[in-house]
């Protein structure tokens, strides 16, 4: 008895040494990945998390949170994500309805009866299928962007009164304002502020202490600052790097106003994976794309084909000085956050929301 008892525990600390070993190699190849990107367009600072079946796996951060005073970049440092906000308001909206509170299907003027367009839904709206515009030419000036908004109310109003691109449902128009739209007939169904709703069903329901709606008016505690090596209202590239000013983002609240860090975002992609925020039946809805014209679920992108890694869903965001990408494959529980608050050198191919966690999650698939 003795002699099996010693060969058992011999075999699990062989199996404990491997397992450990493995998880080094992944580490190493991750870091080695992000190291890679982040030295190629000379990013100020960059933070990545990853959850794996419910447990954090990785989280590391490069550079700078602030690059004038060399604050480092922590694991609580807090950045933008931009329209990977989306997700958030994708995720009230399926909570919402399976509450019993909304229908996806109405028309939005039951929830906002004074709206003046016809036969826009909450499902149109998520899937960018509702003809409304995103921004014009020009638009975003360094004065539309230091407008602050308190009322959902008064930022649709930016865009309430434009006629519409497209008829409701035949055209897929990717769009921030719809977003915005959508935001303001959750509040409307919920009977509660969109940002006070997102806080208490999401947030504070996953625990996830350094996630908030930004208002730079204030002081947030390790709030990154933004760096770009592109003009951030022209575009026009720059040899030297530029500090990118405190925009006010409070009228894309339901678009792109968030604000956390790597690992709660990686945390948040874990809902995705298992049953728990979200029945199965939800999460089913959230995996496919509710109309062929459109690559969207639920504040998700989703692929076309079933892919060899199974589910995927993914959502990126980019603002001046923000890059930001959440990847989630439901079938193995993996979930990928990588955040920067630098627009670096070549930053505009996407290589680095889109191909960077496409390698990592090669590497972290089982």
């Amino acid at each position: 008895m003795r002699i099996q008892n010693s060969v058992f525990l011999i075999l699990l600390l062989a199996n404990i040494c491997a397992s450990q070993s493995v998880l080094a190699i992944k580490k190493a190849e991750t870091d080695k990945t992000l190291q890679s990107i982040h030295k190629k367009q000379q990013n100020v600072g960059l933070s990545a998390a990853i959850f794996h079946r419910g447990k954090l796996v990785y989280s590391d951060g490069i550079g700078y949170a602030n690059l004038e005073y060399k604050i480092p970049v922590m694991r609580d440092t807090k950045f933008q994500v931009a329209s990977v906000t989306k997700a958030f308001t994708g995720a009230a909206l399926i909570k919402l309805h399976e509450d019993g509170k909304i229908d996806l299907n109405a028309d939005i003027r039951k929830y906002i009866p004074n709206y003046p367009q016809k036969g826009i839904t909450p499902n149109l709206l998520a899937a960018h299928l509702a003809g409304i515009r995103h921004y014009k030419q020009g638009e975003k000036t360094a004065q539309f962007l230091s407008n602050n908004y308190s009322d959902l109310n008064e930022a649709i109003k930016i865009f309430k009164e434009d006629d519409l691109l497209s008829e409701p449902g035949t055209k897929y128009q990717y769009t921030s304002f719809g977003y915005n739209l959508l935001a303001l007939t959750i509040q409307n169904a919920a009977k509660k502020r969109f940002d006070k709703y997102i806080q208490d069903e999401i947030i504070d329901s996953l625990d996830l202490r350094n996630t908030r709606f930004n208002d730079v008016r204030f002081v947030i505690g390790k709030r990154s600052s933004h760096y770009s090596f592109f003009d951030p209202l022209t575009f026009k590239p720059s040899k030297e790097i530029l500090r990118v000013p405190d925009f006010d983002y409070s009228y894309n609240m339901g678009g792109g106003n968030i604000i956390t860090t790597s690992e709660d975002l990686a945390k948040f992609g874990q809902v995705f994976t298992m049953k728990g925020l979200f029945s199965v039946k939800a999460l089913e809805m959230f995996y496919r794309r509710q109309d062929e014209k459109s690559p969207w679920s639920y504040g998700w992108f989703v692929p076309k084909e079933p892919e060899k890694t199974g589910k995927r869903l993914h959502i990126t965001g980019a603002f001046p000085g923000v890059q930001a990408s959440l990847y989630v494959y439901p079938d193995d529980g993996l979930s990928i956050a990588i955040i920067s608050n630098t627009w670096g050198i070549g930053s505009n191919s996407g290589e680095m929301v889109s191909t960077v966690p496409e390698k990592i999650a090669e590497i972290w698939l089982d």
